[in-house]
C-alpha cells in the first residue's frame, strides 16, 4: 500500500480535505496530547495495564470517551480499509465533544495509581484504536 502512488495521493487529498475542519484540528491536537501523556507515563515506567477497571471510572467524561472510542474504531478501520479516507477522517473528528470534555474535566495523571492507569488507558485505547484505523496515513 505504501508504494502505491495513486493511493498515497488519495490519502494526502483526504487529509487536505479535512485539515481545515475545526473538529478535526481539535481532535488531532488531542491525539498529540494523548501521545505525550503516554510518553510521560512510559518515562516513569507506568505503562497502562492491558485493561481498565470500568467500575473504577470516576468521571462521566471517562466513560463517554471510552464508549465513543469503541463506537467509532471499527467505522474508521472499515472506511480506511475501503480507501474511503475522507470518511475515516470525518468519523475521527466526531470524537471532539468527548475528547474536549475528557481533557477539560479529567486529570489523567491522577495521584492514585489505579485511577491514573484507567485514565491513561482511555488515552491509550483511543490513540491506538484510531491509529490502527489510520495506519494508512502514517507515511504521508
Amino acid at each position: 500500500m505504501y508504494n502505491n502512488v495513486p493511493d498515497a495521493v488519495a490519502r494526502a487529498e483526504a487529509v487536505t480535505a479535512v485539515r481545515g475542519s475545526d473538529d478535526f484540528a481539535a481532535v488531532s491536537a488531542a491525539f498529540k496530547r494523548m501521545k505525550n501523556i503516554l510518553a510521560q507515563a512510559a518515562e516513569k515506567g507506568e505503562v497502562p495495564h492491558a485493561s481498565a477497571e470500568t467500575s473504577g471510572f470516576q468521571h462521566p467524561a471517562e466513560i463517554a470517551l471510552m464508549l465513543k472510542e469503541e463506537e467509532i474504531a471499527d467505522l474508521v478501520k472499515k472506511a480506511a480499509d475501503s480507501r474511503e479516507y475522507v470518511s475515516a477522517l470525518e468519523v475521527i473528528a466526531t470524537l471532539r465533544p468527548e475528547v474536549d470534555e475528557f481533557f477539560d474535566q479529567v486529570m489523567v495523571m491522577d495521584p492514585d495509581p489505579k485511577t491514573r492507569n484507567n485514565r491513561a488507558l482511555v488515552c491509550c485505547n483511543g490513540f491506538f484504536a484510531i491509529s490502527r484505523g489510520l495506519r494508512t496515513f502514517r507515511r504521508l
